[in-house]
């Protein structure tokens, strides 16, 4: 039970944060705004996401599990179509949020030092999609 109230304020912060992305701008949004749009107390918002770039952390590890979600890409296809496949899926999951995620994007260019912070969690991201389109990230040959 605590593990899906916990799951249920992380989807607040994170609608919340895509909300005010699209009505502030990113650049814009402070997580006090975001934990008062979430109806959460501020330390209760920390607990979940101490930073923006946790936000951001937090709105790709969605994405992640939704497309993790329906599993490995067809074992049948080429590597090629099964990737085809997973980047589908990932556009599904994140269609939603597209508005906010646009402003997003639209601001992080201002913003150097949180594309820093973000870019280790996005290629595990990317790393994880390789791996539900059945192709290995292990090794050396992975990591190219």
């Amino acid at each position: 039970m605590a593990a899906k109230r916990s799951r249920d304020l992380t989807d607040r912060l994170l609608d919340a944060a895509l909300d005010l992305a699209v009505s502030r701008g990113w650049a814009r949004v402070a997580l006090a705004d975001v934990a008062t749009e979430a109806g959460t107390k501020l330390s209760d918002a920390y607990a979940v996401f101490p930073s923006k770039p946790a936000v951001l952390a937090g709105l790709l590890a969605r994405a992640d599990r939704q497309v993790l979600a329906d599993g490995p890409a067809d074992d049948g296809d080429t590597p090629r179509d099964r990737l085809f496949e997973v980047l589908m899926r990932r556009f599904d999951a994140l269609s939603p949020y597209r508005s906010g995620i646009a402003a997003i994007v639209r601001d992080l260019p201002t913003d150097p030092p949180i594309l820093l912070c973000v870019a280790p969690r996005l290629l595990r991201s990317m790393a994880w999609m390789l791996e539900a389109a059945g192709i290995s990230t292990a090794g050396p040959a992975g990591v190219v």
